[in-house]
């Protein structure tokens, strides 16, 4: 992470950009024009999910990869709602939607009794 941050700062900037990503003019992304090139690089990678029932490709979107990012909090971190909402930014109440829909229950029951042994 921190050679990133340092190829980062590397970047034209302009003197007001204070965010860590900034677009090609040196200013901070907006949320359209950085949905805009995932979008691009999504459809030049081809990039879909395959929907099981009708197999009709579905284009994948960008809080996709934060519901993904947001399930590895909860399985592999073994977060709490709460603890993975404030990484997110997202209330404890999304989260908790995103692990009813998204992770495995076995999962979970894995990673609950990993903390049980862990807390004894």
């Amino acid at each position: 992470m921190d050679a990133l941050l340092i190829e980062l700062r590397s970047r034209l900037r302009q003197e007001e950009s204070k965010t860590v990503l900034v677009n090609s003019f040196g200013l901070p992304w907006t949320p359209d024009g950085f949905g805009g090139s995932f979008n691009r690089v999504r459809d030049k990678a081809k990039i879909v999910h395959i929907d099981p029932h009708s197999g009709k490709a579905i284009k994948k979107h960008l809080h996709d990869v934060r519901g993904t990012f947001c399930t590895k909090l909860i399985t592999l971190a073994k977060l709490t709602d709460q603890e993975a909402a404030g990484i997110m930014g997202w209330s404890p109440e999304q989260v908790a939607g995103i692990r009813r829909t998204y992770v495995d229950q076995g999962a979970v029951n894995v990673a609950i009794a990993a903390r049980l042994r862990d807390s004894l």
